[in-house]
């Protein structure tokens, strides 16, 4: 028997309002609607006596049982949205996020076409968003010039699977392997001219803030770094950087908003040049970027 969509809104709407404001509410109800009844809002909308079918209001009443948990609607799906493109992720990969749509735009808007191959780097690619993002968009603009080459590393092999799956998907020829960059050597790469990270960089003491959505859900080894040693990962990686990277190659990080100047001074000590930060859409210190002498 079918099931009134107008029914499912308004008990969506009950259960999810104590645990959710009602912006965020409304959208989650949207995107549960327009998943499991496989049309857009707007046409349904034109339609007040629509119906899931007795399969999908199963479906869309256990994911519903989900959010109540607040788990994360990307991994009750097995999907999420980066720079328009539809990528998979599970709980092995963090969810993108649109400050990191802001990274991949600044680097685009930063490099010019090349007549050769641009070699890029994304270290701790997790789903593969940026790379894959980086390689759409650069042969959407430049389509007349050579492919970028782009490496994406991880130290999970399970993030590593499923950035394949989404390389695959996505007809983008991303080349991924297995690394721990904090024992990495600076003899594993040369002649790169971009490395761009988004490494881990929630400290321990900021979980007590978090929402549970993503604290409970969220891989940790993909968020978290010692109070005690914050910089960790972006002192490694420029370190490796140094060396991987061609005279003048560049080096772009995401960053904790609490660290943009120590940040900025850990790379001009270490001698990148014209180091810069940038803030996101929200006026935070979110980017960071030098260049190689």
């Amino acid at each position: 028997m079918d099931v009134s969509i107008q029914f499912f809104k308004q008990k969506a709407k009950k259960v999810l309002l104590p645990i959710y404001d009602e912006q965020e509410a409304n959208a989650l109800i949207r995107i549960l609607i327009e998943h499991f009844a496989q049309l857009p809002i707007w046409q349904l909308s034109l339609s007040p006596q629509a119906t899931f079918t007795q399969e999908a209001s199963i479906a869309a009443n256990q994911a519903l049982n989900r959010l109540i948990a607040q788990e994360p609607i990307q991994y009750i799906l097995g999907q999420a949205w980066f720079m328009g493109y539809t990528f998979m992720v599970n709980p092995y990969v963090l969810i993108p996020r649109p400050e990191t749509e802001e990274l991949v735009q600044w680097i685009l808007d930063t490099n010019p076409p090349r007549p050769y191959p641009i070699q890029i780097m994304d270290i701790g690619t997790g789903s593969g968003c940026i790379p894959i993002g980086l390689y759409l968009e650069w042969t959407r603009r430049y389509p007349y010039v050579p492919s970028p080459k782009i490496y994406g590393l991880d130290v999970s092999n399970e993030a590593l699977t499923i950035a394949q799956q989404n390389a695959k998907q996505l007809n983008a020829p991303i080349v991924y392997k297995q690394l721990d960059i904090l024992q990495a050597s600076n003899n594993d790469f040369q002649a790169i001219d971009l490395i761009v990270s988004n490494p881990p960089y929630v400290l321990e003491s900021e979980k007590r803030e978090m929402k549970p959505n993503v604290l409970e859900h969220e891989p940790h080894l993909a968020l978290f770094v010692p109070d005690q040693n914050p910089l960790l990962f972006y002192k490694v990686i420029a370190q490796r950087a140094l060396h991987w990277l061609k005279p003048k190659g560049q080096l772009f990080f995401e960053i904790n908003e609490q660290m943009g100047s120590a940040t900025k001074a850990l790379l001009e000590d270490m001698g990148f040049e014209g180091v810069e930060l940038q803030q996101d859409i929200y006026q935070k210190d979110r980017f960071c970027k030098g260049q190689k002498p």
